[in-house]
């Protein structure tokens, strides 16, 4: 009887010993996931600046594009859930994507490349919010200095 509840304790000690480390890493797996797909953003919006040019007006329906596929991981064994994620114009060249995972800080990345939201126009943000796969159209489009600028919005 003695052995069943020393093998019983031990069991419990050894789960809290082992539940920070599950949740850190949880949280350093979100964290991955999310990096990378920040970084997919950079990589296409870098593309559309880097290899594409404006089109005339006349043809402005035919601007160049590129598809994103963002993961908000969802809370589970494995994950900690993201609680934030935005992407926000912060001057004439740079971008801030701003995300929280829960467990952890708040971080930002900062991307060289000038991204705004729905209108080429406007200096507006995008919030992300919910967990799961996120597809996001990117298009070259000229702001209202001409200049080309990256429009954001959700893929149909």
């Amino acid at each position: 009887m003695i052995r069943y509840v020393l093998a019983v304790i031990l069991t419990v000690a050894l789960f809290a010993l082992a539940a920070p480390a599950i949740d850190r890493a949880g949280t350093d797996s979100s964290e991955r996931a999310v990096e990378t797909s920040i970084s997919d953003l950079e990589a296409a919006a870098s593309s559309l600046m880097n290899n594409e040019e404006l089109p005339p007006a006349s043809q402005a329906h035919h601007s160049p594009q590129r598809t994103v596929t963002v993961l908000l991981p969802a809370e589970s064994v494995t994950n900690a859930p993201v609680e934030q994620f935005s992407i926000e114009r912060i001057d004439s060249q740079t971008t801030r994507v701003n995300y929280r995972i829960r467990g952890a800080g708040a971080k930002e990345t900062i991307l060289e490349e000038p991204i705004v939201y729905r209108e080429p126009t406007a200096n507006r943000s995008m919030e992300l919010g919910g967990a799961g796969k996120k597809q996001l159209q990117l298009t070259l489009e000229p702001d209202e200095r001409g200049e080309p600028v990256i429009v954001v919005q959700r893929a149909n």
